[in-house]
């Protein structure tokens, strides 16, 4: 999606600072002598006009390399490379640009420059991301990660885990993507990096967007925009208003979208950045080709593709005429929709069949150069020898003999050693030959595994209630729900009858694919007690679901393949118009914070499954009017249990209470932030012990 391309944009525009104009950085190239200062001016001009026109960039940083390799100047030759790679990586030639960085890398370990180590290994994972190598991103993103770690670099640690947050988001997985854009968000709070805040708010609305929780989106965009006017940020800001603007788009808020849209545009314009611009125009004419006003979009399509054409920008070129054939399309112009896809299929097929050749080429002369003068100085050395030895001939003869019989000696011995090792390498080359097609079997197995469960995980999260369809029914309510595998043997029930409401959070026996299954039993199950049986009361429902269960899994005595699965309820009935509530618990409490105080409701000590059938034991419901206002909260035991804080101990009960009792003032969305912040940061490192399910409803 577009704004994926926005963020990125953000963060060059965060690493680079105004520069000096073309005539007058040409007046710097054409010295007769050149200083560090002037490598660096150098370089830093490339980089402020890499994403405007990354080709004539390109130019100036090859000649800024050249000038650091002349006077030597070891850290300005690495940035080069940094540079050039950027350069390279803006053009979408990845091959080359991976070339420039590894060799960056190189530098900056020898130089032992880890800040900079840092900045090359996330430009690595970018490269990895772009072109959907997923894990090896990660891979890049945690050498970063762990070197930050180790110079206990807060805003290193942030990007780190913000770039590993962006890659689980392409991948879809917006729980460990927003797990991570959290860890970021801390630690840019604790180094007090309000830039990074506002990236990382703007990243956590792009999680929410593609979840289609627009409103969150939006309450995270506003954040983020809202930091940027703090410190006066105006490219960050037009980003953001973008952004902004696709969301109200997706709500078919169309006003408000033109307005954030235009809003982004002034500032565009305003600070003079022509990529930005182009954007803007672009997303201006998605928003007039949604509404129909074909005319205005085609204009604002045709502007955007002269503004990329100028500054050579062949991606941003290849979505315009995407954008524009499908507008085309609509409009029934269909011979103008058919040439601009052939444009757009042109480009894109251009994209992935770049020469990288040249470049690589280039690379190994220079190493080869290097090879070559080493040999013509050994090759002097051996002409002085040569002379000498004609000199002392009739000296060295007898010795000469002397030395070949102790030559041919220690040939045989090096000849019957060099056998023994070449036996010994043919070994371990077939070992690892073997170890090789071994790991590729596990890591296609490990794919295919991974596959499922995220397939899987998608069947699930279709299954629980969408957080529109809970808030619906009580506007102020939250769910925080983190499985602690990729798959959940929690889950949470919404179901409305009539005046109303059945509310659960629900444990079921282990967790991962087991308690996935389990989850699913008990969702139908829930589903036919009540509307198919007609069951209301909540003891009653729970005395069913007993036997439901019993029956479905075949846990009658007998069976001998009989288990002991089964499920820790709580169970609440809310009457919207008086908040008349009935409950009824198994194992699981549920907790009430109104003006009077704090309740705790307790639930029966036995669980939905065999052993609560075989003992004939039945539930019993409370009653009681919850207060206007009053918080409602419903969980299961995974966040109490919770391993973590400096000792490494549970969260406990008492502390997980004393926690909601200090949010339950705060709104909804806010409580559930509050929530996973506190989860994070407790948890810190320490493995997820059990999957976690929190509701709070506000009557």
């Amino acid at each position: 999606m577009r704004h994926n391309l926005l963020l990125y944009i953000l963060l060059i525009f965060s690493l680079i600072s105004k520069a000096e104009g073309v005539d007058s950085l040409q007046l710097l190239l054409n010295k007769k002598t050149h200083d560090t200062v002037d490598v660096l001016r150098i370089i830093k001009f490339g980089q402020k006009n890499t994403p405007n026109n990354p080709k004539e960039a390109l130019g100036f940083l090859k000649q800024g390399l050249k000038i650091a390799q002349e006077v030597n100047f070891k850290p300005g030759v690495a940035k080069a490379y940094v540079a050039i790679g950027y350069a390279f990586r803006s053009m979408s030639q990845f091959d080359s640009a991976r070339v420039y960085y590894n060799v960056s890398i190189e530098m900056f370990k020898k130089l032992g420059r880890n800040k900079d180590l840092i900045t090359a290994y996330n430009n690595l994972g970018v490269i990895e991301k772009e072109i959907g190598n997923f894990p090896k991103a990660i891979e890049y993103y945690i050498q970063s990660l762990n070197i930050a770690t180790g110079m206990k670099d807060n805003r290193g640690i942030g990007r780190a885990y913000s770039n590993i947050g962006i890659v689980y988001r392409n991948m879809k997985n917006f729980d460990k993507a927003l797990e991570y854009q959290l860890k970021a968000l801390h630690y840019d709070s604790v180094g007090n990096e309000k830039n990074s805040i506002g990236k990382t708010y703007a990243n956590i609305g792009n999680i929410y967007l593609e979840k289609q929780d627009y409103t969150t989106a939006v309450d995270y965009f506003e954040r983020s925009l809202k930091i940027f006017g703090q410190t006066n940020d105006k490219p960050s800001l037009a980003i953001i208003y973008n952004n902004t603007a696709e969301a109200y788009s997706l709500m078919n808020d169309f006003k408000k979208a033109m307005q954030y849209a235009r809003a982004g545009l002034e500032l565009a314009e305003e600070i003079k950045d022509p990529m930005l611009k182009g954007l803007n125009m672009m997303l201006l004419g998605e928003l007039n080709d949604k509404q129909g006003f074909y005319q205005v979009s085609e204009k604002n399509f045709k502007e955007a593709l002269a503004i990329f054409e100028k500054v050579g920008s062949t991606t941003k070129m290849k979505d315009v005429y995407s954008g524009m054939g499908e507008m085309y399309r609509k409009s029934k112009q269909y011979e103008k929709a058919i040439e601009c896809f052939d444009k757009y299929s042109g480009l894109k097929d251009s994209l992935f069949n770049s020469d990288f050749t040249a470049q690589i080429s280039e690379m190994e002369q220079k190493y080869q150069s290097v090879e070559k003068q080493k040999e013509i100085e050994i090759l002097k050395q051996s002409e002085n020898i040569k002379d000498l030895q004609l000199k002392q001939k009739n000296i060295t003869i007898y010795a000469g003999i002397v030395l070949g019989a102790v030559l041919l000696f220690f040939i045989f011995f090096i000849y019957r050693s060099l056998q023994q090792k070449k036996k010994t390498n043919e070994l371990l080359a077939n070992q690892n030959e073997e170890i090789t097609r071994q790991k590729f079997i596990i890591e296609e197995k490990n794919k295919d595994i991974i596959d499922s469960l995220n397939y899987a995980q998608r069947l699930q999260e279709n299954i629980l209630p969408p957080d529109g369809f809970v808030q619906k029914l009580f506007p102020e309510s939250f769910v925080f729900y983190k499985p602690k595998d990729i798959v959940s043997g929690d889950f949470y029930w919404v179901e409305p009858n009539g005046d109303d409401v059945f509310i659960a959070a629900v444990d079921c026996t282990g967790h991962g694919v087991p308690g996935a299954i389990m989850s699913i039993v008990g969702n139908n199950l829930l589903h036919k007690i009540v509307k198919e049986e007609k069951i209301t009361s909540c003891e009653k429902i729970l005395d069913s679901l007993v036997v439901n269960l019993v029956k479905y899994l075949r846990q009658e005595a007998g069976n001998e393949r009989i288990s002991n699965d089964g499920m820790d309820v709580a169970l609440c009935k809310v009457n919207l118009k008086t908040g008349k509530t009935q409950y009824a618990g198994a194992f699981n409490p549920i907790l009430v914070i109104s003006q009077s105080g704090v309740s705790e409701y307790k639930a029966d000590k036995f669980s939905i499954g065999r052993h609560t059938y075989e003992a004939g034991y039945r539930f019993k419901e409370t009653t009681f009017t919850l207060e206007k206002g009053s918080m409602l909260y419903l969980f299961s035991d995974g966040f109490a249990d919770q391993f973590g804080g400096v000792k490494g101990k549970k969260f406990m009960r008492k502390n997980f209470y004393a926690l909601l009792k200090e949010i339950s003032s705060l709104p909804a969305s806010v409580q559930k932030e509050r929530l996973q912040t506190t989860f994070y940061d407790w948890k810190q490192n320490i493995t997820q012990v059990d999957d976690i399910c929190v509701l709070g409803v506000r009557i």
